[in-house]
């Protein structure tokens, strides 16, 4: 809100929502000291004391703030799975993640029953093997740094 909208709204009776340490305060007329063009001084009944706050921190409504302090700066972490060969070798053949550029990927393999053969997959978006080797320990290496430059992004 600019200062001229927080002004108006409490003259007009109204309250103005606050964001302030994570949590939402209602702001009536009686709360605010001092509007100034950069900063709005108030009296937080929390913290007993006058704090000050920037125009873009209140909010015509509770809703509109209480959305703000819910949604604002998601951050999403991801982590490739790691993944040894002897893990991979001994059952462990399937791990799955989204690439950098949004893509579904897997790396999986089959063995065959005979243990002397089958092959390794790195798969994107479901479309089918996009990188077929045969079942060894360098080739599932070759597979693993696919992964990692699709986890990475293409470069």
């Amino acid at each position: 809100m600019t200062r001229e909208e927080i002004e108006r709204t409490i003259e007009n009776g109204e309250s103005v929502w606050l964001i302030f340490d994570n949590r939402v305060y209602r702001i009536d007329k009686s709360k605010i000291i001092d509007l100034n063009d950069c900063y709005i001084a108030y009296y937080n009944d929390v913290y007993n004391c006058k704090l000050y706050a920037d125009t873009s921190d209140f909010y015509k409504t509770e809703a509109k703030a209480k959305h703000h302090v819910k949604h604002y700066g998601i951050i999403r972490t991801e982590k490739l799975p790691f993944l040894t060969w002897e893990e991979f070798d001994k059952g462990n053949r399937l791990i799955r993640f989204i690439g950098k550029n949004g893509e579904k990927c897997k790396l999986e393999g089959y063995q065959k029953d005979d243990k002397q053969s089958g092959f390794i997959d790195v798969v994107v978006n479901g479309t089918g093997s996009n990188i077929d080797y045969d079942y060894t320990e360098a080739n599932f290496y070759k597979a693993y740094d696919e992964c990692v430059r699709l986890f990475r992004g293409r470069e």
